[in-house]
């Protein structure tokens, strides 16, 4: 057995509940690893079959690559590198999928420098929608075929219809374009970004183009990585190509609006905009939520984790400083506004107990553990770090509590920093769809029943 064809096995288990491989060392993680190593030292010589023993043993070997951290000290970085490594493929692709659409449609249509759908397709070749059907039919193409398939095969007449209303010649552009690259090019992508002594957590190709082309055939040697390409981590990296920093000062604002939609779920709460005032002019955070129980101040980021935060690097507590410390300054600045009556601030309540929230688009595995007392920790204000997962999650349970409001201040003001986390506001709820990512998955899905 194969790389892709055990990769194949891995999406069956996750998506349809199929065995998983017998060995635990054969997991999502690992076998991305050993096939980000194959692509780059590998050769064409090799004459003996690689069987499921040999893709386990390579599995084994690859989580016993020593650590350049062990021993100096570097807890923190020893954990983030794995966490970064193994976590996404906890996450639900339909909330990703779903934040697709709502991300980068609905809510760029008021931004200035926001790429219009006309820009998507300019781009992509096909508009925003086409584009994810593709990716996502090329994906259960591969996952059902034991990861690899000839490129006609793609388009077989029980196939083809899927690409629907795109011809099978103009799906294949689009997966050209965006999703296949040889072998010598995964390979010259790889030795482009290799991290020195951190090669294990380094980029892989097959996160930049999921597909190998190998003669006449397509490989997907990590399946799960074609789902991402149509999510806004793989769009991200599509688009800043393009436009770069004008894509990036859009999408802030983008994933702005994203999060006051689900801001304005809560029940009972009253939801306030940015506050700008002067002269000289100054912003507050980009929300204040207001419930009879509490105020949380809410500083929204879009941008991600640098490559020195995900591989552990020297400058990365300079990195989560820059990013998430200016956050921190926001809600603290605001939170003093608000205590001190403010004249710009005399509607928001200063009788109740504030507490800060910053809501990141890309998760930032464990920050709130390891940095919290050096990056977001404030005297003046508890402060909690969350990403759009927990935010999604979190206010689909709410939605239907009756008392939102005293579980935010419960969870939010914790005296433990460290055990601050949003997504216990809603631990002992109902777990619920999210109205927002519902309605925004049903309308790329080229199908009718929304999948979970």
């Amino acid at each position: 057995m194969g790389l892709a064809e055990t990769s194949a096995v891995l999406e069956r288990s996750r998506v349809r509940s199929d065995p998983r491989p017998a060995s635990p060392a054969v997991t999502e993680f690992t076998v991305a690893g050993v096939a980000r190593t194959s692509l780059v030292a590998g050769n064409e010589y090799r004459s003996l079959p690689v069987t499921q023993k040999v893709v386990e043993r390579l599995c084994h070997d690859f989580t016993q690559v020593d650590d350049p951290d062990v021993g100096k000290g570097s807890l923190s970085r020893i954990l983030t590198k794995i966490a970064f490594e193994q976590f996404g493929v906890q996450y639900s692709q339909m909330e990703n999928l779903g934040r697709t659409v709502a991300l980068f449609t609905d809510h760029a249509v008021s931004v200035q420098g926001a790429p219009t759908p006309a820009d998507w397709t300019a781009l992509l070749g096909v508009d925003l929608h086409q584009f994810m059907r593709v990716g996502f039919v090329a994906y259960a193409v591969m996952v059902n075929s034991k990861g690899s398939v000839a490129r006609n095969g793609l388009f077989t007449p029980d196939r083809a219809p899927r690409f629907a209303p795109l011809t099978s010649d103009q799906a294949m552009d689009v997966l050209d374009k965006h999703f296949i690259w040889t072998l010598d090019k995964h390979a010259e992508y790889i030795r482009e970004k290799e991290v020195p002594d951190r090669e294990k957590w380094s980029p892989n190709s097959l996160q930049a183009r999921p597909l190998v082309a190998i003669d006449n055939d397509l490989v997907a040697p990590a399946a799960l990585y074609m789902i991402d390409r149509i999510t806004p981590t793989g769009l991200y990296y599509i688009a800043v190509d393009a436009w770069g920093k004008k894509f990036t000062d859009a999408l802030g604002h983008m994933f702005e609006g994203y999060v006051g939609a689900h801001l304005r779920l809560l029940p009972d709460a009253t939801v306030k905009p940015e506050v700008v005032f002067g002269p000289p002019e100054q912003r507050s955070c980009d929300f204040i939520l207001i419930f009879k129980e509490v105020v949380v101040v809410v500083e929204v980021k879009a941008s991600r984790p640098t490559i020195a935060v995900r591989v552990g690097q020297d400058d990365d507590d300079k990195e989560l400083l820059g990013k998430l410390g200016y956050a921190r300054k926001q809600i603290v600045t605001t939170a003093r506004h608000i205590r001190e009556r403010h004249p710009a601030f005399t509607d928001i309540p200063s009788d109740r107990p504030l507490v800060g929230l910053i809501v990141t688009l890309e998760p930032y595995h464990l920050q709130q553990t390891f940095h919290t007392k050096s990056i977001i920790h404030s005297d003046d204000v508890p402060i909690t770090l969350a990403c759009a997962h927990d935010l999604e999650s979190t206010v689909a349970s709410l939605r239907g509590a009756k008392d939102a409001g005293a579980r935010l201040l419960t969870e939010l003001s914790g005296e433990d920093p460290d055990r601050r986390n949003l997504r216990n506001a809603s631990q002992d709820l109902p777990a619920a769809r999210n109205p927002i990512l519902e309605d925004s998955y049903n309308r790329w899905w080229p199908w009718t029943t929304a999948r979970s």
